[in-house]
């Protein structure tokens, strides 16, 4: 009887958990839409990749497109989610979501500091390694 008892509470505390993962998930799926995070970022790069493409004047205009298809956006992703999961409980997520839609950006980036530095090391990273493929890619021209 104990053993089934027992079963029975790791069972629901299991499911339990990961019905809160699935939604702290969704709430970071949520806010990083809403702040057009892959957007934002795509776009920076693609600046950057045109400014390097405009150096070799030889390469051609298909480039930016094949380097962009190079670059793990979703590996980048990947990591500013698991950032804002570690430092954030859902409801913070969801009140973040919040401030932005409602236009405060002084009280979303005062409670946004907590993971800012996180989130420069990461982007910093992929930067560093976004222009390692960039100069790869162009290298032949």
């Amino acid at each position: 009887m104990r053993i089934a008892f027992f079963t029975f509470l790791v069972l629901i505390v299991s499911v339990s958990y990961g019905q809160n993962s699935v939604d702290k998930n969704g709430a970071i799926d949520d806010l990083l839409l809403v702040n057009k995070t892959r957007e934002g970022t795509e776009q920076i790069m693609l600046g950057l990749i045109k400014q390097y493409v405009a150096k070799k004047p030889n390469a051609p205009k298909s480039i930016i497109k094949e380097i962009q298809n190079s670059l793990d956006y979703d590996g980048y992703m990947a990591e500013v989610k698991s950032a804002y999961a570690s430092v954030y409980s859902e409801w913070e997520i969801k009140e973040l979501t919040h401030l932005y839609k409602s236009g405060n950006m002084v009280l979303y980036k005062q409670k946004s500091e907590r993971v800012s530095k996180i989130l420069y090391d990461i982007g910093s990273t992929f930067g560093r390694e976004s222009v390692k493929i960039i100069t790869a890619k162009l290298q032949p021209y």
